[in-house]
């Protein structure tokens, strides 16, 4: 006898795991169908979530002139400083949930 061990083989044959698979194929389904229906029950039971938004109008200050015309003068568009405009900010509150709810209680939009 010699104190030799032959290298095992870590090979994974494709075939013994869908064996494997097969298997336990019963016990996969049933746990996948329990964790679906605990699941439906669990959000059916929680009750509704709501999450708030804001958006805060800043001052206007001076020193938006003298960046507006160095992003001007320099080509770099006021975005890629990170520098948001007026206007983005108004087209932002006017998507707002607020004035997009307002707006369909104003014209019903409900009913179309």
């Amino acid at each position: 006898m010699s104190d030799r061990e032959e290298p095992k083989n870590d090979e994974i044959n494709l075939l013994d795991i869908v064996a494997v698979l097969l298997k336990h194929k019963n016990l996969i389904i049933t746990i996948t169908l329990g964790v679906a229906i605990i699941t439906a029950i669990v959000s059916l039971i929680l009750p509704p979530i709501y999450r708030a938004e804001t958006k805060i109008l800043p001052p206007r200050t001076s020193g938006s002139s003298a960046i507006g015309l160095l992003s001007q003068i320099s080509g770099v568009p006021q975005d890629v400083l990170g520098i948001k405009t007026t206007e983005d900010l108004y087209i932002g509150i006017l998507k707002s949930r607020t004035i997009l709810d307002r707006i369909i209680d104003r014209f019903d939009l409900m009913k179309l």
